[in-house]
């Protein structure tokens, strides 16, 4: 038992990591955000959409730009879409819809003029 939770906090080596996010401030007010994925597999793209789903929609509009920016530089466009295509299969849409739907009108007849 006691193996089994020594191995549980044990320190990991980065080549065990196929994908992730790093968030990380110098002291400035710059953010910096590392992205990381290990090779174009269908695992390590589906674990990088999966990633992708945990941050609230600005944070996910804001990494989403410096990926695709990245993979345009990099002329990895292909892979970009892969990505995308995956996080939009494996979300629903209440993940870009703020608050709960109505079908009540936002204003009342009797307040219109």
């Amino acid at each position: 038992m006691f193996k089994r939770i020594k191995n549980f906090f044990s320190k990991r080596s980065k080549n065990d990591s196929k994908s992730g996010i790093s968030i990380h401030s110098n002291g400035s007010e710059e953010i910096y955000i590392d992205i990381m994925i290990s090779d174009e597999c269908e695992e390590s793209i589906h674990q990088f959409s999966k990633i992708l789903s945990m941050f609230n929609p600005a944070a996910f509009i804001e990494i989403n730009n410096i990926l695709k920016y990245q993979c345009k530089t990099n002329q990895e466009q292909e892979l970009y879409l892969k990505i995308i295509e995956n996080f939009i299969q494996e979300s629903d849409e209440s993940f870009f819809m703020s608050g709960k739907k109505s079908s009540e009108p936002c204003i009342e007849p009797d307040q219109m003029l």
